[in-house]
């Protein structure tokens, strides 16, 4: 299973980039940044609690991540404010 670390370095390169393509008014990219800084900390969160947000195969499912955080570490673990409940399914529309 990768580190924390990495996903949440990840976390911040997508932020800084979403708040590059905003500065040039790159509306749609700047949106798309900002939802793989929340997933990738999404990751980095559930990593740090022990918990696998990965599938069988590996890869990411950005629903398994949604469904695992705010289950575990919002409802369950009270880890994180419920305000944050919506924050992926509102950054992927």
């Amino acid at each position: 299973m990768p580190n924390h670390e990495l996903y949440l370095y990840k976390a911040l390169e997508s932020l800084s980039s979403a708040q590059s393509e905003l500065g040039n008014r790159h509306f749609n990219s700047s949106a798309n940044r900002s939802y793989y800084a929340c997933l990738q900390a999404a990751i980095a969160a559930l990593l740090m609690e022990g918990l696998n947000p990965f599938a069988s195969n590996g890869q990411v499912r950005h629903d398994m991540v949604q469904s695992q955080f705010v289950g575990d570490l919002i409802n369950r673990g009270h880890r994180y404010s419920a305000g944050l409940r919506e924050t992926l399914a509102w950054n992927l529309q």
